[in-house]
């Protein structure tokens, strides 16, 4: 999600007196910025999108996300968008 346009976008919305409900259903790291621009944002619909299918989670990064009770998922509080990542998957990375 480009966090700079969605927020342009929110805006406009705003404006217009309208709701926003982003899209991307995410489990993984990526629903982190989703979950900031949710936020942020004042007027976002009631709802997130995420896998009703069980989720399995990988072990190179944390927090993973999950539904608490009441349909809540947690904002991750730590560095930059607050994903932590282990650090050997880098050393598998292809540089490009």
């Amino acid at each position: 999600m480009p966090l700079i346009r969605a927020l342009r976008v929110a805006q406009m919305a705003r404006e217009g007196g309208l709701r926003v409900t982003s899209h991307s259903p995410k489990h993984n790291p990526e629903l982190a910025t989703l979950l900031h621009f949710g936020s942020i944002v004042e007027h976002t619909g009631p709802f997130l999108e995420f896998p009703a299918r069980p989720v399995s989670y990988e072990d190179w990064y944390e927090p993973h996300f999950t539904i608490r009770d009441g349909g809540f998922i947690d904002v991750p509080t730590g560095p930059g968008l607050g994903v932590a990542y282990d650090p050997a998957i880098w050393d598998e990375a292809e540089r490009i």
